[in-house]
């Protein structure tokens, strides 16, 4: 094992990432990846619902057995309840690693009472307050304190390196007593420094005001963590705040890793081997076979063309694959797991592994998530599952008739129901005042859920739809090989056709899978970014990007209006000829409404509704994404580059949304406590066209049947094929689209 790949087995490091500037979700998530390679248990907490919330960072009481607590933060308010947590971690004396803002991390108001932790936390600390930097221009150039050259710390890391990090100002900090590491210059600063700070400290250790050892660096820029150095350095003050010596070697650190466990303490290797919930294929097996089909990711799309794939050739040789960029980590939708609530299941979920925050990347659309694990986003959609209107599929080359028998089918296999909220006072209440007050068309959401009760001892306990059903129908019809952690990073074609797909695994070593035909089902975002890092042909390849403007309102009622048992409300006003978006009111609790609810149900004074609008936009060329070609990420692909904006016609529709959605809470009687507001690009979750269908190869990169134009054997099967012309949801469209295109294929083959 190489120096920089020390074993971190048995620690729990919590990550905590909470500031605006320096897209530290994304960076602590690839260190945090990292130290999960060496056999650390991680959790990553960030504030929520964004970073631009400075009072909330939920699930901080795991830092009551945290081994080691990295802090990323920027101003922040928490309230006490949630505050109290990290006092009580300092206060034990625990290590504690600090990059950058952290300095500055809180920011109370004059005279509350946690005001003195605006100092404390950065002084007291980390060893040092925020005094201030010399602007956004410049770079560092980092060199090593020369006594600190045999500093632990230190192993490995060059005498001099180069970040992006403005300097900041730190003299005449840290305190006496500490152990600087490494100094910084400015590399062309905006402000002229004062004499005597030409030069600051960038990284020291010291034990705080409780004793903890503590790390820290005011580096931290999203292009630092791209540096070697940097990451090296990052790396060993973890294993040094754990109490590991980064310069040991393998034999002696083995020997001194603590082993924390309840009860018997044996090897590990005398354990036995942890089967997963559904079956694996190991890749260098996947690497062996030759597939007539392989299946490039696994949410809506990839998982409907698996099933029907399996469901049409039982009795076929066919050899069929899918591999996943992501682990296993719901064996179902986590609306069906009692023990989450939101608060939770958001705490779960935002583990490093599953969640990658591009946004934060991309300017233009901030609110982009991309979620890597076995389902995908079906582990925790909305479920709503209408479908586009006929007049809808203008500019498609398929007509609504073509694809009614797959929305059927479809709506079948998902249990697509809209009598989720039958029978409750709530719902008919609210729907007679909507149908009376100017929105006859009103209606309740389909909803893909499985409402049938458990009888005869056939169980019906998996309510919510996800993806993981097309798998188990999959599997329980005939075999297939999966593979999990699984990252396709190119196309590979022979003579023009799809030949397979070249990997790279989570512990990045690169296999190359035999295919005649490839499905890429890896999203919006991840589908064209793989066809142009394998340089396919196709100019509207990664064009076209739309999505549903969003509308988001928070709205309650006087809970007197209403009958004691009230039910919930699940209510659609779709689009319609004269009206280019859709409208939902989901009640009577915006956060919990679709969890179990085991806990105590009080008395109401007031019901509390979401009301959420989507609308469509105008498709444009100029919208797309493409590759950074000067930014890799670790699996060796360059990073993607987002450009996008709402064009006039697009803001008018957006305008007339809103008027929408006052006009309904008139009609219902419900009164705004938080207005209507257009959110982020991204946060709808419904990222399209990158890939759209069409019959004209210089506007659209599939055909009819989401086969890329020119590129026999390479299909396209999730968002990225729809135009996105309709004001509804589309994973009930992305799925139908993708059981034709399996049909297509099994006529092909």
């Amino acid at each position: 094992m190489s120096e920089n790949q020390r074993s971190l087995k048995s620690f729990h490091i919590v990550f905590i990432a909470a500031e605006v500037e320096y897209d530290s979700e994304h960076s602590l998530s690839e260190i945090a990846r990292e130290a999960q390679r060496l056999g650390a248990r991680t959790t990553l907490l960030t504030a929520y619902p964004s970073p631009a919330n400075p009072a909330n960072i939920p699930g901080l009481e795991v830092l009551a057995d945290a081994d080691l607590a990295v802090f990323f933060i920027r101003y922040r308010t928490l309230p006490e309840e949630q505050f109290r947590h990290i006092r009580d971690y300092i206060e034990r004396g625990k290590p504690i690693i600090g990059f950058r803002t952290s300095t500055h991390g809180f920011l109370y108001p004059k005279g509350h009472p946690l005001e003195v932790w605006n100092k404390k936390f950065g002084i007291d600390v980390l060893g040092a307050p925020w005094i201030k930097h010399y602007a956004y221009t410049s770079g560092t150039d980092v060199f090593v304190e020369p006594g600190a050259r045999q500093d632990p710390i230190l192993s490995g890391v060059p005498d001099k390196f180069h970040v992006r990090s403005w300097l900041y100002v730190v003299l005449p900090y840290p305190p006496k007593g500490s152990n600087i590491l490494l100094w910084g210059q400015s590399v062309d600063p905006e402000l002229k420094p004062e004499p005597g700070t030409e030069i600051n400290p960038v990284a020291w250790t010291w034990n705080n005001y409780a004793g903890g050892r503590t790390f820290m660096t005011t580096m931290g820029h999203p292009e630092d963590f791209q540096v070697p150095a940097f990451r090296k350095l990052v790396m060993n003050a973890i294993q040094w705040a754990l109490g590991i010596n980064p310069s040991l070697d393998r034999t002696e650190l083995e020997g001194r890793v603590p082993i924390q466990s309840g009860g018997d303490a044996r090897p590990s290797a005398s354990l036995p081997k942890k089967v997963p919930w559904i079956p694996l294929t190991p890749v260098e097996k996947m690497a062996q076979t030759d597939y007539d089909v392989l299946i490039v990711g696994s949410g809506a799309g990839g998982g409907a063309a698996l099933w029907r794939l399996c469901e049409q050739s039982k009795k076929s040789g066919l050899r069929i694959g899918m591999i996943e960029a992501g682990d296993l980590l719901l064996p179902t939708h986590a609306h069906n797991l009692p023990t989450f609530n939101q608060s939770r299941f958001d705490q779960y979920i935002e583990s490093p592994p599953y969640v990658e925050s591009v946004g934060n990347l991309w300017p233009d659309y901030p609110g982009a998530r991309i979620f890597r694990a076995l389902g995908g986003r079906t582990l925790h959609w909305y479920l709503m599952s209408p479908r586009f209107r006929p007049e809808e599929f203008i500019n498609w080359p398929i007509t609504y008739q073509e694809l009614l028998p797959y929305y059927l089918t479809a709506e079948e296999i998902m249990n697509v129901t809209g009598e989720y909220t039958e029978g409750s006072a709530l719902q008919e209440t609210l729907l007679k005042r909507l149908r009376f007050g100017g929105f006859p068309d009103a209606s309740s959401i389909p909803l893909a859920v499985d409402l049938n009760v458990t009888r005869y001892g056939q169980v019906h306990s998996n309510v919510f739809f996800s993806s993981i059903i097309f798998l188990a129908y999959a599997l329980n019809t005939r075999p297939f090989d999966l593979a999990v952690n699984t990252r396709a990073v190119q196309v590979l074609t022979e003579s023009g056709r799809a030949s397979g797909v070249k990997v790279v695994t989570s512990e990045h070593q690169t296999y190359t899978i035999k295919a005649k035909t490839v499905i890429l089902s890896a999203s919006t975002f991840e589908t064209p970014r793989i066809l142009l890092n394998s340089q396919i042909p196709g100019g509207a390849i990664g064009k076209y990007l739309v999505n549903h403007p969003s509308v988001l309102a928070y709205a309650k009622i006087n809970r007197n209006q209403f009958p004691e048992v009230l039910g919930n409300a699940a209510i659609m006003v779709p689009s319609a000829v004269d009206r280019n978006h859709t409208f939902f009111i989901l009640g009577t609790d915006p956060v919990n409404y679709w969890w179990y609810h085991y806990e105590e149900r009080k008395l109401l004074d007031e019901l509390r509704f979401r009301m959420l609008g989507l609308t469509t936009m105008e498709p444009r060329m100029d919208n797309h994404v493409s590759l950074d070609l000067s930014k890799l990420d670790s699996y060796g692909m360059p990073l993607l580059k987002v450009q996008f904006s709402y064009s006039t016609q697009d803001l008018a529709k957006i305008r007339e949304l809103t008027t929408t959605i006052h006009a309904a809470a008139k009609a219902t009687g419900l009164e705004f406590y938080e207005n209507p507001c257009l959110l982020p690009p991204g946060l709808d979750n419904h990222e399209a066209g990158t890939c759209r269908m069409g019959d004209d190869p210089s506007t659209s990169a599939t055909n009819r049947y989401g086969q890329i134009h020119g590129v026999p054997g390479l299909y396209v099967a999730d968002n990225s094929v729809l135009p996105l012309t309709g004001a509804a949801n589309p994973t009930l469209t992305t799925v139908a689209l993708a059981i034709r295109t399996a049909d297509y294929i099994l006529g092909k083959i």
